[in-house]
């Protein structure tokens, strides 16, 4: 008896350590916290993340970004530091957020000194985190960019950075316009397909697209819009990439375009315009049938708010 007790004790003792040492750790880098006692400073968003807004005029508070410290000792946590971010590249098309658009919460300004190259972040004893919480102006936004903030961490004060993705921060600050927003097909919206110049028979992707789904419009910059057609089937078209619906904002004209194709041109003669009393765009464009025998394509669209993007 005591010999098959033994037998299972053993069998039970190989079975965890074959388990254990099967296991594969899912952790990057943080995980040198406990092993190693190491202070670990990341981003608690990173390594990027986006706000949207609808335009506003007054001051609109607003939670940027999260420098966090994983404290390795009670000690550690005890002790004041300071960490420097770095101002780096924001993306492309982008404008970096300016001084001026913005001030500081009141916590958030006791702990975040502005710097030649960024700012000097504040740990007070006791803090595990420090907020970039602002306070920004929306009458001073420009509606024609795209404002973001990027930082990198630089001088860690002792600790050490994630060897992880949030070792840096890029918020987007997204501004929409007037216009973004899903919108349905109304009647006599119609997808037409050519050959040669003469119109398809029997196509099945083209004709009616009422009772498609809504389609997405979204902000580019403040009289620019993006979004994606359908054909008939409800398959979304290819050969146009990134569509572009640019309104004027004296006359609401339209003028539609693709950077992906540059055959794609409103319809001469055909109205082209957004009537804001109705929030319904009225669209006719063309693309690809600039040659004999090419395989022309065009839309007849009438597209009205149905609400906000999700």
């Amino acid at each position: 008896m005591k010999r098959n007790i033994f037998k299972y004790l053993v069998f039970a003792i190989t079975l965890t350590v074959t388990i254990t040492s099967c296991r594969k750790d899912d952790f990057v880098g943080d995980n040198e916290l406990g092993d190693q006692g190491k202070t670990i400073l990341k981003f608690a968003q990173g390594p990027s993340k986006t706000l949207l807004f609808e335009a506003f005029t007054n001051i609109k508070a607003v939670s940027g970004f999260s420098l966090v410290r994983d404290i390795n000792s009670n000690a550690t946590l005890s002790t004041a530091s300071s960490v420097e971010l770095v101002k780096a590249a924001v993306p492309a098309g982008y404008t970096f957020l300016p001084d001026n658009i913005f001030t500081f919460q009141t916590t958030s300004a006791a702990k975040f000194v502005k710097t030649a190259t960024g700012y000097t972040v504040n740990f007070a004893p006791g803090d595990f985190s420090s907020d970039f919480d602002i306070n920004l102006n929306g009458a001073l936004l420009d509606p024609k960019l795209k404002y973001a903030l990027s930082f990198t961490i630089g001088n860690t004060g002792g600790a050490t950075v994630t060897a992880g993705p949030q070792k840096s921060i890029t918020v987007l600050f997204t501004i929409l316009n007037k216009y973004d927003g899903m919108y349905s097909f109304e009647p006599v919206s119609q997808f037409n397909r050519y050959t040669g110049g003469v119109l398809n028979t029997g196509d099945a992707l083209m004709g009616s697209l009422v009772g498609l789904p809504n389609r997405a419009f979204t902000t580019i910059d403040g009289n620019t819009l993006t979004w994606t057609p359908l054909w008939a089937t409800g398959g979304g078209v290819g050969g146009v990439n990134d569509f572009r619906l640019y309104v004027d904002p004296v006359t609401n004209l339209t003028t539609m375009s693709a950077l992906g194709n540059a055959t794609l041109q409103n319809i001469p003669g055909k109205p082209n315009y957004y009537d804001p009393a109705k929030r319904t765009f009225y669209l006719n464009f063309q693309w690809g049938g600039g040659s004999a025998g090419a395989a022309g394509r065009d839309m007849s669209v009438v597209l009205k708010y149905a609400g906000k993007r999700p």
